[in-house]
């Protein structure tokens, strides 16, 4: 006898904390279940052309302070190039891969697309157009 009341005691407790488990262990599911939005897809980048990622990379890029600090220290000194063009063709380079200057420096002359996205007036025909950096 006394053996059933400890086990309907036990029964109870147990149901106790079973009820109040259950709307965390509900919780906890229900939070399982949320699919996750995706934030940065690779796929639509990758599809794109070359000069729309480059676009891509010059419009998102916080620069704006580097340029301006770099622009101020130039001053009133030889404008040969624009700082901006050049650091954007290092940007240009960097994101087609190109391992040395002089392969970036071919491809400016050979794009005009190119040099007028990086932002140079005229064609990039120098071989110092990107000296110095």
């Amino acid at each position: 006898m006394r053996s059933n009341k400890k086990k309907r005691r036990n029964l109870r407790r147990i149901r106790k904390i079973f009820l109040f488990l259950k709307p965390i262990r509900y919780a906890y599911c229900k939070s399982r279940v949320i699919p996750q939005l995706k934030l940065f897809v690779w796929n639509e980048i990758q599809a794109l052309g070359d000069l729309e990622r480059l676009r891509l990379v010059l419009d998102y890029m916080p620069d704006e302070a580097l340029m301006r600090t770099l622009e101020r220290r130039l001053g009133k000194g030889r404008d040969d190039d624009p700082v901006r063009a050049v650091w954007n063709s290092i940007l240009a380079g960097t994101l087609f891969q190109h391992d040395t200057v002089e392969k970036l420096r071919r491809e400016l002359m050979r794009n005009g697309q190119l040099q007028e996205m990086c932002g140079f007036r005229v064609r990039c025909r120098r071989h110092g157009c990107t000296r110095g950096f």
